[in-house]
């Protein structure tokens, strides 16, 4: 599950090609991050990063998101997903504006697609 927004990017350390910001639902079996060396948990991920999109193209830099866990979990179901996504769609609602700001980046409307 993903959805896409407008993106302007803000300030010298945000990258200038970025036209959009993706927020991504997805399932992690959990275990060691290869690339943190960190242990995560089972469970619903949320994730934000600003992409660029020409047509049907869509890029990004390695690393330029944030990732939060939703939802732990001890093993995916429907349920337990929608859940998960209901908890992201109020994240959206209430602090992604910060978040992206953070990033270096202006949000704009939703454009899914």
């Amino acid at each position: 599950m993903k959805t896409y927004f407008k993106a302007t990017p803000i300030g010298a350390e945000a990258d200038q090609k970025v036209t959009h910001i993706r927020v991504d639902l997805t399932y992690n079996k959990g275990g060691l991050n290869v690339w943190t060396y960190k242990h995560e948990p089972r469970g619903y991920y949320m994730t934000i990063v600003p992409v660029f999109r020409d047509g049907c193209m869509e890029g990004f830099t390695a690393f330029s998101g944030k990732k939060y866990l939703m939802k732990s979990v001890t093993r995916a179901s429907a349920k337990q997903e929608q859940e998960a996504w209901d908890g992201v769609r109020a994240f959206i609602g209430d602090d992604l504006r910060g978040v992206v700001r953070n990033l270096g980046y202006e949000l704009g409307e939703e454009c899914n697609g």
